[in-house]
């Protein structure tokens, strides 16, 4: 993300401006910002509307777990009202199942444990899942 930001010429991200930062980039190019981290920030697309997420764990700072919470997301798109609550509600259930693999797991957090796991987390939210 800092390459980011040193190509738009934006000050580097830093965990004071997390959610400034993650405004400048959706006003910049009009996009949902999904700024990971602690308390992931989601950003809408304009930068007026700004989501702090409440799940999640540091072993989400391992290889593939992005490549998990873009796939969560897209598998949301289509089933909720806008690529907001996509963004949003992906990055919850990402965070949770990170906790909930931890939980389980008792070790650090690959993004294979974190698939095998998507089933269990979701049936936390909703017995229907």
């Amino acid at each position: 993300l800092n390459r980011i930001f040193e190509a738009t010429g934006f000050p580097a991200c830093t965990d004071a401006n997390r959610i400034d930062s993650a405004r400048a980039i959706s006003r910049e190019f009009g996009v949902i910002t999904v700024l990971k981290g602690p308390h992931t920030v989601v950003c809408s697309e304009n930068g007026d509307e700004i989501r702090i997420n409440p799940t999640g764990s540091p072993a989400l700072a391992s290889g593939g777990s992005g490549d998990v919470l873009t796939g969560i997301i897209a598998a949301l798109l289509p089933q909720l009202p806008s690529p907001l609550d996509a963004a949003a509600a992906g990055v919850y259930i990402h965070g949770l199942c990170a906790e909930v693999t931890g939980e389980k797991a008792r070790r650090s957090i690959h993004a294979d444990d974190l698939y095998q796991n998507l089933g269990m987390t979701l049936k936390k939210l909703s017995p229907f899942a």
